[in-house]
């Protein structure tokens, strides 16, 4: 078998994530830097990316004004009504 074949195909993986979390965003963006690695993350909501009520926290909560960044790395944001 010809193992060059391997060395060339790009390894695909996807993230399934409930919502943008803005401490992920560092290794999403080292996976997409890889040329071997083809890299999506699916995300099931965009809550966390404006303000929101928070129910574990029992407030209002709005990011930090240090952008998620969704650009720069494959990903896709679940429609309301899926």
């Amino acid at each position: 078998m010809d193992d060059n074949i391997y060395k060339k195909r790009k390894v695909r993986i996807a993230h399934l994530v409930s919502h943008p979390v803005q401490y992920l965003v560092p290794v999403y963006r080292e996976l997409s830097k890889s040329p071997d690695i083809d890299f999506t993350v699916y995300f099931f909501s965009d809550t966390s990316l404006g303000k929101h009520f928070d129910v574990e926290f029992g407030r209002t909560v709005a990011p930090d004004g240090k952008p998620i960044g969704l650009p720069g790395w494959g990903c896709d944001i679940a429609a309301a009504d899926s």
